[in-house]
């Protein structure tokens, strides 16, 4: 008898009724499980069997089914898919093979595929060895077992996907502009759940400064550590980090670059001008402070003293902007002739020189030849002198 079984069948009627001579006749049974191909793939053993004569309580008989198919000889079964790591939603196909007793495979034996821990890891087709990440961190172990019940265990580790990269240790340092920081930065790739996620990279980009590296995996416990050289621009610098495989996940690691301490003064504008004597200079006095390399120094204090005449400056004291340069307001002093205003910081000074030109005449004052007398018609014997003076008696 044949009895066909159809696709997502999950039983089959294998009921049979039989011709007897007598009651206690017996029959060689044999159970044949054949594929589509027409190939034998189960069998059972000869089995003696006795039927009953009475229709309704037939003979129930056990019946074990053996491979014989492609590998029923097979010594064992093999996963030669290492143990990996994957991202939840992500696909892994894990190969095995059957082999015989002097290890050779013998291809197309039938293997069944399982997950141990479902909730990691799933195995949705049990004749594919394909595994899905879940949602649940952790180790799936994941077999493969002959149809003689030999088999082999593999793991696959499952964690979530990166969704942020945390700074550890060395964020929001300081040190002087183009020097290293004083501790390396330490940054930890994270999943949703806070815990670290391995098997990624991390790429550094900068505009300030270098890093090294600027690119690198991260390790066992999901950590990566560069060192930072600062840029030369002082004020807040960043470095941006971002995760190679998934590009959206990233952050920024700040750190301050203090100023060099200002070595030198130079003059910029406002030197050399004239103007009238008590008033105040058309051009403010501007100085540039830099440090040992040229470069700007904000934030340096600089003092404006009057050295020569009476003059004044405002302010007095002034602060480097963001350019390295200060600047102040000369007034000249009442006397006509040379001014000087020196520009100090505590490495360096400047000299600032000015002409003061007599303001508009106001005082007129008799020197000499008054009450001279001598003959009509005659020269007097002294001239008429008088002097013209500002405000100030320039």
């Amino acid at each position: 008898s044949v009895v066909p079984i159809q696709p997502g069948d999950t039983a089959v009627d294998l009921s049979a009724s039989v011709a007897v001579i007598s009651s206690d006749q017996e029959f060689e049974l044999n159970v044949y499980l054949i594929t589509t191909a027409g190939d034998t793939a189960f069998q059972s053993g000869l089995t003696i069997v006795t039927p009953s004569t009475n229709p309704s309580d037939p003979v129930l008989i056990p019946v074990e089914l053996r491979y014989v198919g492609v590998g029923a000889e097979a010594a064992g079964v093999r996963i030669v898919t290492p143990d990996t790591s994957i991202f939840s939603g992500d696909t892994l196909l894990v190969v095995a093979e059957a082999f015989d007793s002097s290890g050779v495979a013998i291809p197309g034996t039938p293997i069944r595929w399982a997950s141990l821990e479902p909730l990691t890891a799933s195995v949705p087709d049990e004749t594919v060895g394909l595994v899905i990440g879940e949602s649940q961190r952790g180790t799936a172990r994941i077999t493969a077992t002959l149809l003689t019940e030999q088999s082999d265990t593999s793991t696959v580790e499952v964690q979530p996907v990166p969704s942020q990269i945390a700074i550890v240790s060395g964020g929001s340092q300081s040190a002087e502009v183009g020097s290293a920081l004083p501790s390396p930065v330490v940054l930890e790739v994270q999943g949703s759940d806070g815990l670290p996620v391995t098997g990624v990279s991390v790429r550094l980009t900068t505009a300030d400064g270098s890093v090294t590296p600027d690119s690198l995996g991260v390790d066992t416990s999901g950590r990566m550590s560069f060192s930072w050289t600062l840029g030369l621009t002082a004020g807040v610098q960043t470095v941006t980090a971002t995760v190679v495989e998934y590009l959206l996940v990233q952050t920024t690691v700040t750190a301050t670059a203090d100023a060099k301490p200002a070595t030198d003064l130079t003059i910029m504008s406002g030197n050399d001008q004239t103007g009238t004597v008590a008033t105040a200079l058309t051009d403010s006095l501007v100085v540039l402070a830099t440090d040992i390399d040229g470069l700007p120094v904000p934030n340096t204090t600089v003092n404006w003293l009057v050295t020569l005449n009476d003059g004044t400056t405002s302010p007095v004291t002034s602060t480097t902007d963001a350019n390295g340069l200060a600047q102040t307001e000369w007034t000249l002093g009442s006397l006509a002739g040379a001014n000087e205003v020196r520009a100090a910081i505590p490495a360096d000074t400047v000299l600032f020189v000015a002409t003061g030109a007599p303001g508009a005449a106001a005082v007129l004052e008799l020197v000499s030849g008054d009450a001279q007398s001598d003959t009509a018609g005659a020269t007097l014997p002294l001239p008429l002198i008088v002097r013209v003076t500002d405000l100030f008696g320039n």
